[in-house]
């Protein structure tokens, strides 16, 4: 390879099979990284694959160690490692730590004087049992044999051979093998579940390698690991309801039936959950293909797992959920979870409120972030009681962020807000804002979910009553708009929530001034326009900082986006209350850029009608309706928007009009005419014919010969 040519460099690791090294007490990750070299148009120059292991020792395990906490950070710690091999990770340890016990057990009693000798372990070189890749002929041919446990000795010494990474590609070479394997596990592997364990195991080694996906396709493995699913599934279905039935039946015979099939389910289930955990990984890893993952849901794979879920294996539960938040992502998967929600949705509630297994509630908290996002879910789950969970979650640093989401998803619904008041989330998310430094943002998450709250009155007061002082000496400093958002939905609530505002207006007035960013202006507005209260003397604070100047310069058509104008066309209307403030605007270009805006922006109701009700306010003090009534046409407009479809606009016009009507008597002619000719209008059309003198004719009469 020319050297000059190469201009990129492509690095992949794939994780390969975790085991334990008794010898030096430690883990070891197999691992694969695939580099590849790239040319300038992406082609690949270079491809070199090296194999490599990583060694996590394990120095502190003792018989005192809590192998699920250790087995927890080793997955933090170990980026090889991921969150569904938590449960291996701790069988490994626990497998360590027994092996650990027994050395140190030994080690004690050799050192007793009267001991027994110590006996020489044999290395595996020495040992004719230990499977070795020369004896793979005599393997296939017990293969071939007719007792189960002749075959089960074979596949065993395959599963071990099959554990290590280095013999992947060379087993792979071996068609009559995996020919066999197939074969026997299309047909004999409903039979015998410990047979089934080793083969499914078998194709799961390779199945860890996305290179391997194809020939596991090819020998329809996906297929069978389908079919054992459905068939144990039936089987216990089978079971249960004879169970049932003799239940039911009652007397000796009935009692029987029931002693029969829980004896058999409590013998076979184990080895059933041991089996259906090794198959449902191995399709985990197959559906990285897409087109394979269809053909998985034709199947009712969403069905299978969430009844799955009901069984007792940690590892099972862990590696459905898993599966189940993989396939959540697709649309297609999440309307199949809808449609079982009723027995699925709890299930994994239960998981996160109840379960003691860290790895287990990890995985269900993931997966129940993916479900919140859709509006049917979110009533499931809250039906559940999981909100105050999450809100206890809220105070662990590594379970906040996925909590904080689906409580936020849970927040959208105004039907849920009300629940979350009955918890102590206000006091959780204002400790988050208040100690998040000065010179950084509060989180994305804390924010959104604390907007959302802020929309209702209860959690809004809460916020008032608790940190509100606070969180505006925050705002001053840092310029946060999400903050100012949240603070800007508090004031919308009357009575206690927009009284508590009343002691820092001037610096809502003073931030307005000082703002730089159109984000958090217009929150500062929308705020000030709540501010509706009587006691509010708007005609001493709006002149003390020049606030008519400012709105008739943000009031300007084209001058700014249309969120500022709308805010600043409310703010408006809030302080031309007060009639000191009428007098200024009148004074000012506010009036002719309001009836500018009514004009050019008819195609927005929510502009259009709060600029009406500014004009509403307007027509309420003389001097500002004399320059109304004399200097614009807005009569004219508003005995247009009488006909408007939206009933709100028609309403407020009508308001504004009744004003004109009793201060100005010309103008209380038309506007009665105008209204007549509305609700006779057959009448109107009479009158007008007989003054062109026309004969008038109905609407849909037959013309005249």
């Amino acid at each position: 390879m020319n050297t000059s040519e190469a201009k990129y460099m492509k690095k992949k690791v794939t994780t390969g099979e975790i085991e334990a090294d008794y010898d030096e007490f430690c883990i070891l990750v197999n691992y694969e990284i695939e580099v590849t070299i790239l040319g300038d148009s992406g082609e690949a120059l270079m491809n070199e694959k090296k194999r490599d292991v990583k060694r996590i020792r394990l120095q502190s395990l003792n018989e005192n160690s809590n192998t699920s906490l250790l087995a927890q950070e080793i997955i933090d710690k170990c980026k090889l490692i991921h969150v569904s091999k938590l449960p291996l990770v701790e069988a490994l340890l626990n497998s360590l730590k027994e092996k650990k016990i027994n050395d140190d057990r030994q080690v004690g009693q050799s050192l007793r004087p009267e001991g027994k000798a110590n006996h020489r372990v044999q290395s595996p070189e020495e040992d004719p049992n230990v499977a070795s890749m020369k004896k793979m002929e005599e393997y296939i041919e017990l293969l071939y044999e007719d007792e189960s446990a002749v075959k089960l000795k074979a596949t065993k010494a395959i599963l071990t051979l099959a554990r290590k990474q280095d013999n992947l590609e060379d087993l792979l070479q071996d068609e009559q093998l995996f020919g066999v394997l197939s074969r026997m596990l299309r047909d004999e592997a409903l039979k015998d579940l410990d047979l089934a364990t080793d083969i499914v195991y078998i194709f799961f080694c390779f199945s860890n390698f996305s290179a391997f996906h194809t020939f596991l396709a090819q020998n329809r493995v996906g297929d069978s690991c389908m079919r054992i699913v459905e068939f144990e599934l039936e089987r216990c279905n089978k079971w249960r309801a004879q169970i049932e039935h003799g239940t039911a039946e009652g007397g000796k015979t009935g009692n029987a039936q029931v002693a029969k099939y829980t004896k058999m389910t409590n013998k076979y289930r184990p080895k059933q959950e041991q089996l259906l955990s090794v198959c449902c990984h191995l399709l985990l890893n197959l559906a990285e293909d897409i087109t394979l993952e269809r053909k998985m849901r034709k199947r009712n794979l969403v069905h299978n797992l969430a009844t799955l879920l009901d069984w007792q294996s940690l590892e099972l539960q862990v590696v459905i959920l898993t599966f189940l938040k993989k396939l959540s992502v697709f649309k297609e998967n999440k309307d199949d979870m809808v449609a079982a929600a009723e027995s699925l949705v709890p299930r994994v509630c239960s998981f996160v409120k109840n379960s003691d297994q860290e790895a287990l509630a990890n995985t269900a908290v993931r997966l129940l972030l993916n479900l919140s996002f859709d509006v049917d879910l979110q009533h499931h789950i809250v039906k559940c009681g999981i909100i105050p969970r999450l809100v206890n979650m809220v105070g662990d640093d590594a379970a906040r962020p996925v909590a904080l989401k689906i409580l936020y998803h849970l927040s959208m619904d105004d039907a849920h807000k009300p629940l979350f008041a009955e918890t102590d989330i206000s006091g959780m998310l204002l400790k988050l804002i208040l100690e998040t430094p000065a010179d950084q943002f509060v989180s994305r998450e804390t924010m959104s979910l604390a907007i959302n709250l802020a929309t209702e009155e209860e959690n809004s007061a809460r916020f008032a009553a608790d940190g509100l002082s606070l969180l505006m000496l925050r705002v001053k400093k840092t310029g946060d708009p999400l903050l100012m958002k949240m603070l800007r939905a508090m004031p919308a609530h009357d009575g206690r929530c927009r009284d508590a505002f009343l002691p820092h207006l001037q610096d809502l007035l003073t931030m307005l001034k000082k703002s730089k960013s159109d984000d958090f202006m217009v929150e500062v507005i929308g705020c000030l326009s709540e501010l509706s209260q009587p006691q509010i003397e708007w005609g001493h604070y709006v002149p003390q900082n020049g606030l008519v100047d400012y709105l008739a310069k943000i009031l300007v058509p084209g001058y700014t986006e249309d969120d500022i104008v709308l805010e600043a066309v409310m703010l408006a209307g809030t302080i031309t209350t007060d009639r000191k403030v009428a007098q200024l605007v009148a004074e000012t270009t506010i009036i002719p850029s309001l009836v500018d805006i009514l004009l050019q922006k008819q195609e927005d109701d929510e502009i259009v009608l709060q600029t009406i009700f500014v004009f509403f306010r307007l027509m309420q003090h003389r001097e500002t309706r004399q320059y109304l009534l004399i200097k614009t046409q807005i009569v004219q407009y508003l005995l247009h928007l009488m006909f408007d479809k939206n009933p709100e606009i028609r309403r407020t016009s009508s308001s504004v009009l009744d004003i004109v009507m009793e201060y100005d008597k010309e103008w209380a002619k038309q506007i009665m005419a105008k209204r007549f000719q509305t609700h006779n209008p057959e009448w109107s059309d009479i009158v007008q014919a007989e003054d062109r003198g026309e004969s008038y004719v109905p609407p849909g009469s037959p013309p005249r010969r």
